[in-house]
């Protein structure tokens, strides 16, 4: 296995989030957020904050559904803010690098953070958790999701490649993580689910070969009590 410089990620989030239109480059949210979406819909939820918007796919879903949303990340806000424009949804886009941006000046009604953690170290992610507990109030809802058995290999070779000093969460310790930082709040769902893609969509745009990419989802869906 051989483990590649960080920076190459966020090399090609930035010149992919430049090429924006009116598509995500993620596609379509995972069932269990949009049934987290609905919900958030159905309680009248009044404003909802992401982590790691990139894009700002679920941020317009968010404010499809009429909810005040904000989203927080290092690249991405020219594409979100055109795509909002094009589809005639309002959101607030905040850039700013999620691995040092304190965010519980704030109290939210839901927090989200879906397709992110995989990416960041251990250490930052505890912080996360923190703050997320820090930024919520008696009845905030949140989704997060952890990437997790994640296997990356080169379609050229076949070799299997990371990125320096992520968690590389197995799917038990990523369940384990997720109930032991939010043991006390009411669980309203929890599971995992498979995904696997060819990598990058377009591969004249990432700093490496494409590869293929697969792992399993952990995710919850809890409300504070």
């Amino acid at each position: 296995m051989k483990y590649l410089p960080r920076s190459i990620i966020k090399d090609w989030y930035i010149q992919e989030y430049n090429k924006a239109d009116e598509f995500s480059i993620y596609g379509q949210p995972p069932h269990p957020l949009m049934r987290f979406f609905k919900l958030l819909h159905e309680r009248k939820t009044k404003n909802a904050l992401e982590l790691g918007c990139g894009d700002g796919r679920n941020l317009i879903e968010l404010a499809r559904v009429g909810i005040d949303a904000t989203g927080i990340d290092f690249a991405g806000k020219d594409a979100a803010n055109l795509r909002a424009d094009q589809q005639k949804q309002k959101i607030k886009f905040i850039e700013a690098n999620l691995e040092s941006y304190n965010f519980s000046d704030q109290a939210y009604d839901a927090i989200i953070c879906s397709e992110v953690m995989h990416l960041l170290t251990g250490e930052i992610n505890q912080r996360i958790f923190q703050e997320i507990e820090q930024a919520s109030h008696s009845g905030t809802m949140i989704y997060i999701s952890i990437l997790s058995n994640l296997k990356r290999k080169l379609r050229d070779t076949g070799e299997e490649f990371g990125y320096e000093r992520e968690p590389n969460y197995s799917s038990k310790e990523a369940h384990n993580l997720l109930n032991k930082n939010f043991s006390y709040w009411n669980i309203v769902d929890q599971g995992e689910f498979h995904d696997e893609q060819d990598w990058p969509l377009n591969p004249a745009f990432h700093s490496i070969s494409p590869y293929h990419w697969s792992g399993d989802y952990v995710y919850i869906i809890a409300e504070k009590p």
